[in-house]
Order: C-alpha cells, then structure tokens, then sequence
C-alpha cells in the first residue's frame, strides 16, 4: 500500500514539476505556445548580424471573434520584466510576435538579402540568460488564459587563450611564428576554427569564442608551419574546457617538432662531373652539387618549393638536354621526396649573344611566345638545343624597339633602340629608367610602382614604392621587375634597404644580391644568380610586346604624307582667302567702274 502511494505522489510531482507550465486555462479560452520549445537556447555571437525570432502558437476560444481577443507578451529575467507588447490574434486564431535576440548588433544593409525572414529589427529585445516569455490571452468578458515559456539566450562573447609552443627535442626553447590553431563546435552545430602566431617567446594568444550561459570546449594544435626551412609539425593536441563567462584562463602548452627536407634522384648519365642545381622557387635561392654517379642527394634542404635542373652548358658540351624538374617538400609530410633526372642526346646547337640595352630583355626563336631572359648583369644569353631549322630570332626589351635577327653565327651582338616613350628619371649623376610598359607614378625623387619595370643607377636618397616593400637606397646600380609572375629586387653595385609593408621587417640588399618581393616569401637575400632567374622563368610568355620600329622607306612615306597634308591644308586655306577677297573687292570694282561711266 506504501508503494502504491508512493508511486501515485510521483507521478503526481513529475506532473506538476514537468509539464509546461500553464495557468488559468479554462475550457473556453486556452493558449498554446508552439515557439520557442521550452528550454531552448536562442544564441548570437559577437559578429553577428541584428536577427529576430517569433513567439508563435495560437488560442482555442469559443469566441465566434478571435480578434476580439488581445495577446500581451511579457519578458521576464527572473521576477523583472524587460518588455511587454499587446497585440490582437489573427482571424484563424494565431499569434506572432517578434523579439531581436542581440539587440545593438549590426543590422542588415540592401544588399544582405539571404534572410529576411531573419534579420530585421523588432519592438521588444530579450535579456541575456534565462529568460521567461508569458503570453495573456484576454477575451472579451475579461476571462485569461496564460501560458509560459523557458528559454535561454546566449549572447557569446571573445576571449584570449595563451598557448605556449615549446620545442619538442629541446624543452627549455621557445618557438616563434608557429602557427596555433584552435577548433570547436558550438551546441553541437555553430562550426569554430581560429588560429594564432606565436610571437618572439614563443607566445600566441588565440582569439577564441566563448558561450556565456554552456561550457565552451576546443582542441588546440599546431598547423604544420615552415620556418627558416624547418618544417614544424606538432606532437600533440591539447583540449580546453572553458566555463560560461570564464576570462582568467592559464596558458597551455603544445610542443613542435622541426624537420628539414630532403631531395634525391638518380641521373642516367655518367663521365664527367654534372652540377646539379635546386632553385628555392619563392627566394631563388640555389643550392648546387657536382656528381660523376647516377644517384645524387640534397640534405639537410630547407623545406620548400624548388626546381632541379642540370648546367646547361655542361649539358651542351656533351651534346645532351634535361629539362627543370619541380619538387615540392611542403606537401611532403617526411620533408622527402625521390625523383628522377634524365637527360636525352642532341644533335641541335647552342645560340649565345649579348644584348646591348635594357638589363631586362628577352630572347625568342622565330615566332614563338615563349622566350629566354638575358643576364642581368651581362646582357649575355644562350639558347640550348636549338632546331637546325630555327632562322631567326626576336630581341623585346622594355621601352626599345624589338629586333628580329637573323641566325647566321652561333654567336650574335644586337643593340637595340630606345623608344621616344622611355623616360629618364634624374637620379643625382645618374637615372633610372621608366619603360612606357610600366605603370607607376613619379613625384620627386620617389617611385610608385604597380606592375612593370625600373632599372638605372645613380646617388642621392631615392625611394621606390611597390605594394609589397618600400626600397630606399643613397646609391646603386640596380633592376626592379615587378609583374603577375614575381617581384624581383636585384642590386649589381651599392645597396638598398627593402622595408615589408606586411610586417615591418627590413633587409639590406648588398652588391650582387637579390631579394624576392613576394609578400609570401621570406624576406631573404641571395647571391645574384643568372642561371636562377633564366630557371624560374624558363617556358614562360614573353611579357613585352613586339614593337618594331619602321623602316627607313616607311619614314619617308610618312614624312611625305604629313607634308602633304601640310600642303593641302595651305593650299585649301588659300584658296578660301581668294573667294572672300574676290567676294569683298568685286562690288568695289564694280562701283568705280560704273562712276567712271
């Protein structure tokens, strides 16, 4: 009997401890409420847009006129009420009022139109935290049905996770510009990825989102990160717990393991010494080895993008070819990679020659679009392996006229003539040249660089601005080539100072040095190195247009033609200025003629 009474207080606790609550509800006036579900969590973060949600449900009346009936919607944080709205129902019984869930967010403009059953202002605002929304349903004899409703609002907020990065094989070291990342989901559903860089301690502080009224968890890691060479990956993941409202939060530590690469082959020649290059693709840095054996091996490479290629002239002195072999250690998760070099017998010859211009040309075989850098330095080119059938070939350089030469000596001078658009810009004793292919703006003694090319020598202060650096230099002879492909800073004699707009760090480039612009590179400076340039930009399109100056006959033929013009506008005028003096003397002749009459 005990245990039936028990059973039956039970059911009756759950009953009233459970169910929604309700209250003066009778059999002829009853509200029911359909959204939001009772306990439901209503959340924002801080970058979110101004959006609303609808308190909805209807009431069951016996009132042949439900909009005679009047709804008022209370919200109540604990026992104060923040908002109130009385309105009527709907013809068929239904109610919908609207409430901003993070009021003061930023609204939608004109253009934000995904959601605009969503995002849009509303007369009452919700609290943060647990919330009651009570709806009153009045009729019109003053009979009430209530009912109520229990959600929480959870306005997120930013706080700053510390998270050491320490090195794996030597504990006490710190690790700088390691990328952390940090991950979760939100209720199970709002997706979060956020990440940091540690700084010179070691030190990233991650911005991460936190719930205000849930536990919030993340999984910290390291991302595989590539510094100085060294291909940093991490030992293991760290998880978080962070309590609602929590902002004290003590640093976690994540250790990093660093690798470097590694790149071997084999070659299936043999005899005398072959040197090996591998271009840093982003730097143009260039690490070179001489082998007699098939097998070779770079170890100990720092991790990167590169391209491997033979000496060519070595290459032509044992009439044979290869060509460049792309590597990329970045995508290899063990830093090595094994690839094969092979190089093939020719029977074709070698075109070498000097260009006397512009220390930015190219060389083309007949008609192609593809061409072959010269030396910088030099002026000095070489073509490999080419057809016995090939004739001519086409010399463009910025700001001169292009020249087709014939290929009658395996060895060929070609001096070009400037165009009358190639400016001259004083610098101190010297100038700098502006090609009118370049696109920059001049004030003074500085240079604003878009895309294009500037090259020349000079002294004094003088500044050139692109958008990825600022280079400063008193004195030097140098080339600056900035287009889709890359950004090229190469000094043959001074120096210049090259000042990252990215992160503010500056690097001297001495004489024959280079420096790479590419706002992905690092800032490093390398040996000048010829073979490197002509490697990376080998098989690319001639980025100057063929302009080829007119012939001496054409000259003349137009020289003769703007006389013409010249002639024929004389005549033309005149003959216009005899018809108005005819048309002005002939009455005067005609007077005096009658009064001699």
């Amino acid at each position: 009997m005990r245990a039936t009474n028990f059973f039956v207080l039970l059911i009756l606790g759950l009953y009233f401890f459970c169910a929604p609550p309700l209250a003066a509800q009778s059999a002829r006036l009853r509200v029911t409420i359909t959204h939001p579900t009772e306990r439901e969590t209503l959340y924002a973060s801080p970058e979110a847009y101004l959006f609303s949600v609808k308190v909805e449900g209807w009431v069951e009346t016996s009132n042949p006129e439900p909009s005679l009936i009047r709804v008022r919607l209370d919200i109540l944080r604990g026992r104060e009420l923040t908002g109130s709205l009385t309105t009527r129902l709907s013809p068929d019984g239904f109610f919908a009022i609207p409430v901003a869930v993070n009021p003061g967010a930023t609204e939608f403009n004109d253009l934000h139109t995904t959601c605009p059953d969503c995002h849009y202002a509303s007369a009452l605002a919700l609290p943060r935290g647990q919330v009651t929304l009570r709806v009153t349903a009045t009729d019109p004899s003053g009979a009430q049905a209530i009912a109520e409703r229990h959600i929480v609002v959870d306005l997120s907020d930013y706080v700053r996770v510390p998270v050491q990065v320490m090195d794996a094989d030597a504990p006490t070291r710190a690790l700088a510009n390691i990328i952390v990342t940090g991950s979760t989901r939100l209720y199970l559903w709002r997706a979060r990825s956020v990440s940091g860089t540690t700084d010179a301690t070691g030190l990233a502080q991650v911005r991460v989102e936190a719930l205000a009224e849930s536990t919030s968890r993340y999984v910290f890691q390291i991302a595989p990160t590539i510094v100085n060479g060294f291909l940093y990956q991490g030992v293991e993941t760290k998880e978080l717990t962070l309590k609602p409202g929590q902002t004290q939060i003590a640093p976690i530590v994540l250790r990093a393991r660093g690798q470097r690469g590694q790149i071997t082959g084999r070659l299936d020649v043999s005899g005398a010494p072959l040197t090996l290059r591998a271009i840093d693709a982003a730097t143009g840095a260039t690490m070179a080895i001489s082998t007699t054996q098939d097998a070779f091996a770079f170890r100990d490479a720092p991790v990167a993008r590169y391209v491997l290629a033979l000496d060519r002239d070595e290459l032509a002195a044992r009439a044979r070819d290869a060509d460049p072999i792309s590597v990329d250690l970045t995508r290899a998760h063990s830093a090595h990679i094994t690839t094969t070099l092979t190089t093939r017998a020719i029977s074709s010859r070698v075109v070498r020659g000097k260009i006397n211009a512009a220390p930015i040309a190219w060389i083309a075989l007949g008609g192609e679009t593809r061409a072959t850098r010269i030396n910088p330095a030099t002026g000095e080119f070489a073509l490999y392996n080419v057809s016995p059938s090939a004739r001519t070939l086409t010399v463009t350089a910025p700001g001169f006229f292009s020249q087709v030469v014939a290929l009658d000596d395996a060895r060929i001078s070609v001096a070009l003539t400037a165009q009358p658009a190639l400016q001259k810009i004083a610098w101190g004793s010297g100038a700098l040249m502006l090609p009118p292919e370049t696109r920059a703006e001049v004030a003074s003694n500085r240079i604003t660089l878009t895309n294009g090319w500037v090259w020349g020598e000079g002294d004094g202060a003088f500044t050139i601005e692109t958008a990825e650096a600022i280079i400063a230099t008193e004195s030097a002879r140098l080339a600056l080539e900035r287009t889709p492909n890359r950004a090229w800073l190469i000094v043959m004699s001074g120096s210049a100072r090259a000042t990252f707009r990215a992160n503010q760090n500056s690097v001297n480039v001495g004489a024959g040095q280079m420096l790479a612009l590419t706002a992905r590179s690092a800032a490093q400076v390398v040996p000048f190195d010829p073979i490197a340039l002509r490697v990376l930009s080998e098989g690319e399109r001639n980025p100057v247009n063929v302009v080829v100056a007119s012939s001496l006959d054409a000259q003349v033929r137009d020289t003769l033609a703007r006389w013409g013009i010249n002639v024929a506008q004389i005549v033309t005028f005149a003959t216009y200025a005899l018809i108005v003096l005819a048309l002005i003397g002939a009455p005067a002749l005609v007077w005096r003629a009658w009064r001699r009459q």
